[in-house]
């Protein structure tokens, strides 16, 4: 072990690009005086998972601005509708405008089942309306009235903030959470095979 003496003594090597006060790794290299083998331990601060409002079971309540329609409360639908919510990346991501077409063909079926599609946003009121109406959306677009809906409800912005991930959630009459997929990758954040089977799990549990 060049350089380091074998005194027994435990050395703490900092990253050496970190910047960061003593919540980072480090590693404890401590230096066997007889045997000279190195014993290294990592020590590092517990990975602790933030609660999200969409979990399972959980409920979702979002204080939105209903584009040309004023504020928006989920709580509206309590008792008369279950409500699947589509967040998107950006008003600009094919993959999420691709998402909302499969949805508006979908319209219908939705409607017999008992579900009210809405659309969020991150984008403001003014882009959204003019977004809305090019596309043609069928749904009510929605933003939120304190920043986005998208952080209020607990999607994240990953790879250094550059992208904002999208999914959906589905609720029940209740408000509560009964499906929820969110993904970092704009292309897998709608799955309609996967809503159409909490859709009908939904259905089934209801009317049991």
């Amino acid at each position: 072990m060049t350089g380091l003496a074998d005194s027994g003594r435990a050395t703490t090597i900092r990253h050496p690009l970190s910047h960061d006060p003593p919540s980072v790794t480090h590693l404890s290299v401590t230096h066997h005086p007889v045997t000279h083998r190195s014993v290294t331990s990592i020590r590092a601060r517990p990975n602790r998972r933030n609660h999200t409002p969409l979990e399972i079971g959980s409920t979702l309540n979002l204080q939105l601005r209903e584009i040309g329609g004023g504020d928006l409360n989920l709580a509206y639908y309590r008792e008369t509708s279950n409500v699947f919510v589509y967040f998107m990346r950006a008003l600009s991501c094919a993959q999420c405008n691709a998402a909302v077409r499969t949805l508006a063909a979908q319209q219908d079926e939705l409607a017999a089942a008992g579900v009210q599609v809405i659309v969020a946003v991150p984008e403001d009121e003014a882009a959204a309306t003019a977004w809305k109406a090019k596309r043609g959306v069928p749904f009510p677009v929605v933003i939120g009235k304190d920043g986005t809906a998208h952080a209020e409800a607990g999607l994240l912005r990953k790879v250094f903030g550059a992208i904002q991930q999208s999914g959906g959630v589905l609720l029940d009459q209740e408000g509560t959470v009964r499906y929820s997929h969110i993904s970092t990758n704009p292309g897998a954040s709608y799955n309609k095979a996967d809503l159409a089977a909490a859709i009908e799990t939904l259905t089934a549990s209801t009317a049991a």
